[in-house]
């Protein structure tokens, strides 16, 4: 229901994941038609709670390659951004002792 919820309204805190909810047929996912018992505040506090002290890139992970598995999304192309680092400008290439195979070699930063 978590997962659910963030797919939904964003400006709905998750804390009132109920709300969320509305309007969605969560028979589909719960066994039982009351969702208040599942779908509440302290059940939603204690979920992001144990999320928290998990590996919570871990199940991320495990959710998304489920439904592409579950789904059979094709993956040909993956595009995954995973630099903390942002360069601007240009390399200073004078200063640097480089061949120009090297120079050739030397990642090209592109705009955009």
């Amino acid at each position: 229901m978590l997962v659910l919820g963030t797919l939904t309204d964003i400006r709905i805190p998750l804390t009132h994941l109920e709300d969320r909810l509305e309007g969605i047929d969560t028979e589909f996912f719960l066994e039982d038609s009351d969702k208040s018992a599942f779908v509440n505040e302290s059940n939603v506090g204690e979920a992001l709670d144990r999320i928290g002290e998990a590996d919570y890139d871990g199940i991320y992970s495990t959710i998304a390659l489920s439904a592409f598995r579950q789904y059979e999304i094709p993956l040909t192309r993956m595009h995954s951004d995973t630099t903390t680092v942002s360069f601007y400008g240009e390399y200073d290439l004078e200063h640097l002792d480089l061949s120009e195979e090297e120079e050739e070699a030397i990642l090209h930063i592109e705009r955009g």
